[in-house]
């Protein structure tokens, strides 16, 4: 997409930040806003994937798991 793939350790966001980005040959995939939001769940991933779950902050936690139905929806 937008001539290739990422291949750096940002891959996913990278390619987020392109889907939600329009180009003079197509419209943008995604919305900002839905992009913005999967951002967030990227990179709750990456803090899960990097450290204890002790260590996890309660309320980003709820709000991610009240809102991903509608995220997904969105996506």
């Amino acid at each position: 997409m937008n001539g290739g793939l990422p291949s750096n350790y940002d891959l996913h966001r990278r390619l987020l930040t392109r889907m939600a980005m329009s180009q003079e040959d197509r419209p943008s995939i995604l919305r900002e806003t839905t992009a913005k939001k999967s951002t967030e769940y990227l990179s709750f991933r990456h803090v899960v994937r990097n450290i204890y779950g002790f260590e996890l902050d309660r309320e980003r936690v709820n709000n991610l798991v009240n809102n991903d139905y509608e995220t997904w929806q969105k996506f």
